[in-house]
């Protein structure tokens, strides 16, 4: 098994993986490199941001996209405000039906969520093999004519040692588009699982069925590659204050749906959450094309994990 410190360095090392031992293949008729079957760990999850100028990864799309899940939404309007690609996949052009996985696990069904049940599970019995989430539902999904069909199938939760690991299973990954955005998500909610039951944390594992990148990108891996990676410079803090996620929830729709956006706009939340979304803040300023706000706001956020992330010219985020 493949094993990082960071997911730089396995965004870094996949690529070259998958440009070495990749196979054509063409589903849908576009054609594509394939490594079947690939398994890898990372063994800092907090290492979670991807800073490969070559990338361009938004730390603004990546934060937008954990908040829309966490809301339990699929919504298209909300997380199209954070990239428009995503009116390609809706069937209606008002919501998303797979990829909404927040939706899936905190939407609340006889009145508690999956979130809660294996939250609940692990505290019953801390050495169970049971606290699973299943995102793909063969049921409905494989008879789906959706532009939208789940490409994550499975989570697990191993509490071990005293430490919270964490297991994804996905029977597709875009390595280039969607792979860094899965796992920043994915290492956020093993995070917030182990603050909740007041454990630390340890290593995250990623199995893909069909681990790709596009033709169209071949000669952008191969720059992204030349780079050098990073293991430990964009380490985040361990999540805090669980009870204040409604507060911030209400702040992104304010920010996400206001028509002004205010430099000296206080969130009264934790620090942790204060951070993501001062981010969001800058997002809107840029959008607005407030070069002077937006050079407070950067400047305010100097020293959190996302600084080297930020862009420091006033246009849009792309």
């Amino acid at each position: 098994m493949r094993t990082y410190k960071s997911l730089d360095a396995a965004f870094h090392g996949e690529l070259a993986h998958v440009l070495e031992n990749g196979e054509p293949v063409s589903p849908r008729g576009l054609p594509t490199l394939e490594v079947t079957d690939a398994v890898f760990r990372i063994e800092r999850p907090r290492a979670r941001l991807i800073i490969s100028p070559s990338r361009r990864w938004s730390v603004f799309y990546a934060i937008g996209e954990f908040l829309w899940h966490l809301s339990a939404s699929n919504d298209l309007s909300f997380i199209s405000y954070y990239s428009s690609t995503w009116n390609e996949f809706s069937d209606d052009a008002r919501s998303l039906t797979g990829s909404c996985y927040g939706r899936r696990i905190f939407s609340a069904d006889n009145k508690q969520s999956l979130w809660e049940k294996i939250a609940h599970l692990l505290r019953r019995d801390p050495d169970t093999r049971q606290a699973v989430i299943t995102l793909f539902d063969a049921r409905t999904d494989l008879d789906s004519d959706s532009r939208d069909v789940p490409c994550s199938c499975v989570l697990q939760f191993l509490l071990r040692n005293n430490a919270l690991n964490m297991s994804t299973y996905m029977r597709s990954n875009d390595l280039m588009l969607g792979f860094g955005y899965d796992v920043f998500f994915f290492t956020l909610l093993q995070d917030m699982l182990a603050t909740e039951l007041d454990t630390t944390i340890g290593w995250y594992q990623h199995a893909v069925g069909s681990l790709h990148l596009y033709d169209k990108d071949r000669s952008r891996a191969q720059q992204i590659v030349a780079e050098s990676s990073s293991d430990y410079a964009l380490e985040m803090d361990r999540m805090t204050a669980l009870g204040a996620i409604p507060s911030v929830l209400a702040y992104e729709r304010q920010l996400r749906e206001g028509s002004i956006a205010s430099i000296p706009m206080h969130f009264e939340t934790p620090r942790y959450w204060t951070q993501m979304l001062e981010v969001l803040l800058l997002l809107k300023l840029r959008r607005s094309r407030d070069k002077a706000g937006a050079a407070v706001v950067t400047d305010r956020l100097a020293r959190s994990p996302y600084a080297a992330l930020l862009p420091r010219d006033s246009g849009p985020n792309r």
